[in-house]
């Protein structure tokens, strides 16, 4: 299992087939929402990251870059097939990571996503914390999530 940035436009158009067939097909939402312009927005804004098993695409979510501490996670996606063996919190855990990479390792990072309120006892359960009301989108209610990471001081005994 491997969790990293999206290489090249097969494996973006794999992470897009993937959100269809899911977001889509299954949750109902409208294509016309789907894709917006931030999935193409320059690397430096907008990180497709993936999960592969097998050299193929299983997982994925992409990180908006909002400054240079705070990024949003979005469009978190796990095949259907694939559901319920850790790969969703795998690809989290992946995805803080290479957040704080593309941040260049900041003190603090904040993390915040807009989760599926069937959602929130997944999100909780990686350090997540709810805020603010429940909210439609695409027709679905969601709650907004924050999470902060970076490097935790210890100071050496003297």
């Amino acid at each position: 299992m491997l969790v990293r940035t999206l290489r090249d436009s097969a494996e973006v158009g794999a992470y897009f087939d993937l959100r269809y067939r899911v977001f889509v097909l299954e949750q109902g939402v409208a294509p016309v929402l789907e894709i917006d312009a931030r999935d193409f927005a320059p690397r430096n804004r907008t990180i497709p990251i993936g999960l592969f098993i097998n050299n193929r695409l299983v997982a994925g979510a992409r990180l908006l870059i909002d400054s240079p501490t705070h990024i949003h996670i979005g469009r978190v996606v796990v095949e259907p097939e694939q559901r319920g063996r850790g790969l969703g919190h795998a690809i989290m855990r992946g995805l803080e990571s290479i957040a704080q990479d593309a941040l260049g390792n900041p003190p603090k990072i904040t993390l915040e996503l807009d989760a599926q309120t069937r959602a929130l006892g997944f999100y909780q359960s990686l350090g997540y914390t709810a805020f603010g009301s429940e909210f439609d989108d695409a027709g679905i209610p969601h709650r907004s999530m924050v999470k902060t990471i970076g490097v935790t001081y210890r100071p050496h005994s003297v």
